[in-house]
């Protein structure tokens, strides 16, 4: 998420996209893991202002999950992005429980999210045999931060997989385990497409394409 340089107070989209999650609140953040301190969104904010200059980078963590939170100023203003490590439950979500947590995420106003699956031990820590690529599960995106795609384009690549939800596109790939070599293909061929479509009409990324050339 873009925060307003006159308004950035970066840590509230990693807590609401959390609560989306069903996982309450973070619990502690800090510059190393474990983090060593209690959350606190006005220190997060801080930390980020005295290191306005460049990036911020923390571990975070909650009841059953962590991950990292990244603070980075961009042209326009203050970007937040938060990944996050939590078990996903003991079978992958159909679609409509995807289309349902893409909307979730899609309340929190963020302007990009992409859910996978990856293996992972009971720990949380993904090993050299994981590595690779998630398996799709869910992307939610403001139209507003990709200007000229619309959701006829995005809809020919995707066709099904794409929701209208308020502003939001929500989109949502049902695992690719059990299913066809065929089927598997084309699942990830949407779904790479979609990336592509995205990534080549982020405004925020062509910006900073911009002001590095210039």
């Amino acid at each position: 998420m873009l925060h307003p340089y006159d308004r950035a107070t970066p840590g509230t989209m990693t807590e609401s996209v959390v609560a989306a999650f069903d996982r309450g609140k973070p619990q502690f953040a800090g510059l190393m893991e474990p983090p060593e301190s209690e959350w606190d969104v006005a220190a997060v904010t801080e930390l980020a202002r005295v290191m306005s200059q460049g990036s911020t980078s923390l571990c975070v963590e909650g009841q059953g999950w962590h991950g990292s939170l990244t603070i980075q100023p961009e042209p326009g203003g203050v970007m937040e992005r938060c990944e996050l490590l939590l078990d996903a439950g003991a079978e992958p979500m159909d679609a409509n429980g995807l289309f349902a947590l893409g909307q979730r995420v899609a309340d929190t106003g963020v302007q990009f999210a992409m859910i996978g699956y990856r293996w992972a031990t009971e720990r949380h820590v993904i090993t050299p045999a994981s590595v690779n690529p998630a398996l799709p599960a869910a992307l939610v995106a403001d139209p507003a931060r990709f200007p000229g795609l619309t959701s006829r384009t995005l809809r020919a690549h995707v066709g099904d997989h794409l929701r209208e939800h308020g502003r939001h596109w929500v989109m949502a790939f049902e695992s690719p385990h059990d299913t066809t070599r065929e089927q598997s293909r084309q699942l990830m061929q949407r779904w790479g497409s979609a990336l592509e479509l995205l990534r080549t009409h982020d405004e925020i990324a062509l910006a900073v394409a911009r002001q590095r050339d210039n």
